[in-house]
């Protein structure tokens, strides 16, 4: 039973509780891991529709990795319910989920969702703790530092393992491309400067990303079918700035020559 704090402070968490419960049997719930926060025990849950083979192409959605940046979990809290909606009645989707496997991972950062800081009560920033060092200047601070947890953009002790909760999402997206032939991942955040960015790799360096190719395909695709709505930018992160410990540089530089297929991290 969730303690009154926590009801109040992360409906988000309330709602995943409730689907976890009562999920409908054709989506397959895990929790990745447990993050223990005072008296409170909060779960990273998993959602996962479509064909289990780990052979099949693979979309993975992530969200609230930033505590402060409550949009990105509450989009994809909408989507995966339009989604179990639509499980209902749509034999279209269900025809789609047969060739396909779709993961939902909504809340990584629950603590810090609930505290209301971009941080983990570890008070480290997830997106600045993976052991992947920027090449040449980054933004002081805004790059990632190892001064203080109370300062912002900490990256945490050097040659500490990961914070659990990236080490939850790491194991799961090793498990993920291990096998597949495409993965990509959608990594759901606030937004940055005047205009809507989906970003690939790479934060921590300009060098060009081993995929680009096909993320720039994935971009024309995007324009020639959202044209009314294309109000995105797409490209490298390291266009805006360039960071220490960016997760998902680490996750695509890891192994890289060992996938089957493509991986593209946004």
């Amino acid at each position: 039973m969730r303690s009154d704090h926590v009801l109040k402070g992360l409906p988000e968490l309330y709602q995943l509780d409730r689907w976890f419960e009562h999920h409908d049997e054709r989506c397959r719930v895990s929790v990745l891991s447990e993050i223990h926060y005072k008296q409170e025990v909060l779960p990273i849950y998993c959602f996962e529709l479509g064909n289990p083979s780990p052979r099949v192409p693979t979309v993975i959605f992530v969200g609230g990795v930033h505590g402060v940046e409550r949009i990105g979990t509450q989009v994809l809290l909408a989507f995966m319910d339009s989604l179990f909606q639509r499980m209902q009645w749509d034999d279209t989707l269900d025809h789609l989920l047969k060739d396909i496997r779709v993961a939902f991972i909504p809340l990584v950062n629950p603590s810090g969702m609930l505290r209301r800081r971009r941080s983990n009560a570890q008070g480290v920033d997830l997106m600045r703790n993976a052991p992947i060092d920027a090449k040449g200047k980054v933004s002081l601070m805004l790059g990632g530092h190892r001064v203080s947890r109370y300062l912002p953009w900490y990256r945490g002790k050097r040659g500490l393992p990961m914070q659990d909760e990236n080490q939850a999402l790491y194991e799961f997206m090793q498990t993920a491309l291990k096998e597949s032939p495409f993965v990509i991942t959608l990594d759901c955040h606030s937004g940055f400067g005047h205009h809507d960015r989906i970003w690939f790799p790479y934060a921590y360096t300009p060098d060009p990303f081993e995929h680009i190719g096909e993320a720039y395909a994935l971009h024309q695709l995007f324009q020639r079918n959202h044209s009314t709505y294309s109000f995105y930018i797409m490209e490298p992160q390291s266009t805006s700035y360039t960071t220490h410990g960016d997760f998902w540089d680490y996750t695509f530089k890891t192994g890289l020559h060992e996938r089957p297929g493509v991986y593209l991290p946004l």
